[in-house]
């Protein structure tokens, strides 16, 4: 805790990341009658409301981020079992909703493992231990609209022009394979007859192509895989042996794909770029295919996202395994 140096204000750190403030006048009573019972006490115990600054942060891991296009907002999910929006504009955690699973035996867990934001800012869907589910979004509350039948749904991702919903999860019985099911974002009615088969690790990230004509996902088998939709699903790979991706996303402005994890236990930005339609290594000026790689010197990034939308904003957004949420003005 500190006071201000007018003292009238203090500023109070709790372990969970969180910062509020309470003026001191609420604190301590104004006039000298309201004092003197104060000194018959050893202790004072009264009821405050607290102002916390930004309306709180994540006190563990960030494990999803999206974007919204046609808004100034970001959507966050982590291990501390909440859904946050900010406003990337004005720094501000606008809404904060906490989701919390209590089993018998093994105690409070994290029930929330994935989400989207659609294009519009209205319209997010939630990957949950028991269930998909999709929430409109409103002034002060995430209002439940549907539910799916999918459990522990690692990664979500609605198309750019918001008319798909891709889903990645576990397929019983055997969990160690990964299968990814595509919706009408608006009905929920599945677009393909067969899920589509992933690799044998978690598929941690999805992303659609700027025309929404490939559906691009990463993982921890260090695979990024192709699916062409107008082409019945077509799958196009490069599979990258030392590393774990946790996150992709796309710059237009080099039409490059970047990808952030480990390469070899340490933390890395990989640069993909593809040629009609096909993944392949960036060239060089004298035509020398090469991969671009970023270290990252602050620590490991789990997500990545860029900000393209019709605010004219170029930059990425990352978050750290801290539960930092970091906004840089541009690309690496």
């Amino acid at each position: 805790m500190d006071i201000t140096p007018t003292e009238d204000m203090l500023a109070i750190c709790f372990r969970n990341n969180d910062i509020a403030t309470v003026p001191m006048s609420n604190l301590i009573p104004s006039t000298a009658d309201s004092v003197d019972p104060l000194a018959l006490k050893k202790h004072l115990e009264m009821e405050i409301q607290l102002d916390y600054i930004y309306n709180g942060f994540h006190n563990q891991s960030v494990t999803c981020i999206d974007i919204c296009m046609q808004r100034p907002l970001i959507a966050t999910c982590g291990k501390d079992s909440t859904i946050r929006i900010w406003n990337y504009h004005t720094f501000k955690c606008e809404m904060a909703s906490v989701f919390s699973v209590l089993e018998d035996t093994k105690g409070e867990i994290n029930p929330v493992l994935s989400l989207a934001f659609h294009p519009s800012g209205y319209y997010l869907a939630a990957g949950f231990i028991d269930k998909l589910r999709v929430f409109h979004v409103c002034a002060e509350e995430l209002r439940l609209y549907r539910t799916l039948g999918i459990k522990n749904a690692t990664c979500l991702k609605f198309s750019h022009g918001g008319h798909i919903l891709a889903a990645a999860y576990p397929r019983p019985p055997n969990q160690s394979q990964y299968w990814i099911n595509v919706y009408d974002a608006y009905t929920l009615e599945p677009l393909s007859a067969v899920p589509l088969k992933g690799p044998n690790q978690p598929v941690l990230d999805l992303l659609w192509t700027p025309r929404d004509e490939s559906l691009i996902s990463c993982g921890l088998d260090g695979g990024v895989y192709e699916w062409r939709v107008y082409d019945d699903f077509n799958k196009n790979d490069r599979v990258y042996n030392t590393c774990k991706f946790s996150s992709i996303t796309y710059n237009q402005m080099t039409q490059t794909f970047l990808t952030c994890g480990t390469d070899g236990g340490n933390p890395i930005v990989k640069e993909i770029k593809m040629t009609d339609g096909t993944m392949v290594n960036i060239k060089d000026p004298k035509g020398v295919d090469y991969e671009r790689d970023f270290p990252i010197e602050f620590g490991k990034l789990s997500q990545i996202k860029s900000i393209q939308g019709f605010y004219k904003t170029n930059g990425v957004v990352a978050s750290t395994a801290q539960g930092q949420i970091k906004v840089f003005n541009g690309f690496f």
